[in-house]
């Protein structure tokens, strides 16, 4: 998601709320990137670290875990 790809519209209200990230990351992302696993078992948990770890490797960027749901 981001400019040129996908809706910008959405990115930019999924992300109107969030605080500004400049300062703790030195850029402000225009892109985001999402994992999404329902992860209920610590294989799951790994099994969804590793995609993403490898996803930041080639992107670049930063990781937030937005928490469980359940």
């Amino acid at each position: 998601m981001g400019p040129g790809i996908g809706d910008e519209k959405t990115f930019e209200a999924e992300h109107a709320d969030s605080p500004d990230p400049e300062p703790l990351i030195g850029f402000s992302p225009t892109h985001a990137v999402d994992v999404i696993a329902g992860c209920n078992r610590p294989i799951d948990h790994l099994s969804t670290t590793l995609p993403t770890a490898a996803i930041m490797d080639v992107v670049g960027g930063v990781a937030t875990d937005l928490g469980s749901s359940g």
